[in-house]
């Protein structure tokens, strides 16, 4: 004769089951904190340049050169201030075959946050060009950027000391990694040298954490770049005047490490 299972039974059934631990195996990477985090379901807007061709050069008509904060128009030169950096490495030749912008494979790019992940999907970073599969370097800045004078957008709601700013976005390669993101970064690690920080080991983020090097603003320009006939923007940096006291300490309470 079968059992009869109760309603109570099949509660404790039903119970039982929902609280079964995960196995092992599917916790061992898993991070419940970022699920957590109310930054994860804040949109942080990119900080963008208008180049002659692409989405913002048809939203924004002979405007080349000029940042865009989201949708928001910022000018030709734009005062920043890096809060943090992550390094990753972005494919550009598959099976022997270029991905160039615009194209079916580009929607399909495949990106590695360090060179032995890269590694180890038969990728390389090959300057001589004989890699059929090839990944090129490439760095993302987080910005707090401040308000421009005359600004009534309403978008630059961060206040840290008597200065406003927004937060804000922007991945860089090629020019942009060299030009920007380098001398961001260089920046930091001659604080960490300075400070005494211990570097061995420490990942780009890591480091730019360590060192908290939001000491200064920053300018963000436009210069124009061609080859042969193609003619483009691109961004460049210069670091600027050092930050008040109450500024750093604001922006180290709220993204220091």
């Amino acid at each position: 004769m079968k059992a009869k299972i109760t309603p109570d039974a099949a509660e404790a059934v039903t119970t039982s089951t929902a609280l079964a631990a995960p196995a092992p195996a599917a916790l061992a990477n898993y991070n419940p904190d970022q699920y957590d985090d109310v930054s994860r379901d804040i949109e942080v807007p990119v900080l963008g340049l208008v180049n002659n061709v692409g989405p913002l050069a048809k939203q924004h008509k002979n405007k080349g050169g000029n940042f865009v904060l989201g949708d928001l128009l910022v000018g030709t030169s734009v005062q920043v201030v890096p809060i943090e950096v992550a390094k990753y490495f972005r494919e550009t030749w598959r099976n022997g075959v270029e991905i160039k912008y615009g194209s079916p494979l580009d929607k399909e790019r495949k990106v590695f946050s360090s060179a032995h992940d890269a590694a180890k999907a038969g990728y390389v970073v090959d300057f001589s060009g004989s890699a059929t599969n090839r990944v090129e370097e490439g760095a993302k800045i987080g910005y707090l950027v401040l308000q421009p004078a005359g600004d009534q957008s309403g978008e630059f709601v961060y206040k840290a000391g008597s200065l406003l700013f927004a937060k804000a976005r922007c991945s860089y390669t090629r020019n942009g990694f060299r030009e920007v993101f380098r001398r961001v970064f260089d920046h930091a690690n001659k604080l960490a040298l300075v400070k005494g920080i211990e570097t061995k080991g420490l990942n780009h983020n890591q480091l730019f954490n360590a060192a908290k090097p939001w000491t200064h603003l920053w300018t963000l320009t436009s210069v124009t770049a061609s080859k042969g006939d193609n003619e483009w923007w691109e961004p460049r940096i210069a670091k600027g005047d050092p930050l008040p006291a109450e500024v750093i300490e604001r922006i180290t309470a709220d993204y220091g490490a």
